[in-house]
């Protein structure tokens, strides 16, 4: 089984052709869910929350971040 690091590392180095639709396409396919999720963390923010649930937000926040950084970093 490989992890997404090795699959990235298999793809290393392979020429790939540049194709403008499919950047849009798969920019919209990953940012918009991202989006989503990072919007709904924020909705959750105004919720009676225990201590556990409020504890597991910031995780959530950072790592959807994270997510949407990569994302751009490689799209763009």
């Amino acid at each position: 089984m490989y992890t997404s690091l090795q699959a990235l590392e298999r793809t290393r180095g392979k020429q790939t052709t540049y194709n403008p639709w499919n950047q849009k396409f798969i920019s919209h396919e990953l940012r918009s869910p991202l989006h989503g999720i990072l919007r709904r963390s924020q909705l959750v923010h105004d919720m009676q929350l225990n201590s556990l649930q409020r504890g597991v937000l910031p995780t959530i926040e950072s790592c959807g971040q994270t997510l949407l950084t990569i994302t751009s970093s490689i799209i763009f």
